[in-house]
């Protein structure tokens, strides 16, 4: 049996919406060529309660968001990413953005918000 150990171009970004329990799906962010974009999912866009993860960076709009030019990704994901911390438990994991897209539930980040794989629960 073959394991395929390619390292993911994409995650899921889950959120928790005011009042509300439990996370759901805002959208998904891609890496290309060492930049990370986000795109918001339609049905997020859909819901009369979807509100922006951060309106200078990443506005609640259709389409693919590339980060600022002088960034790798936005700011507001990059802070919801392992820290230094949460990355050296993985030596696999070099990069912040490795981190993001190959943690699973093991980083520090995910520990805080939910599987990074799954929706979250409010705890």
């Amino acid at each position: 049996m073959t394991s395929d150990r390619r390292t993911p171009d994409s995650a899921f970004v889950w959120v928790w919406l005011p009042g509300q329990t439990e996370a759901v799906v805002a959208g998904r962010i891609t890496s290309e060529g060492g930049r990370y974009a986000f795109n918001y999912g339609a049905s997020y866009l859909d819901r009369a309660n979807a509100i922006p993860l951060y309106t200078p960076e990443l506005p609640l709009q259709r389409g693919r968001i590339d980060p600022p030019p002088n960034m790798e990704m936005a700011s507001c994901l990059r802070d919801g990413s392992p820290d230094a911390w949460g990355r050296t438990g993985d030596l696999r994991v070099p990069l912040l953005c490795d981190g993001l897209l190959q943690g699973g539930s093991s980083t520090a980040a995910d520990r805080r918000s939910g599987s990074a794989c799954g929706p979250g629960r409010l705890r």
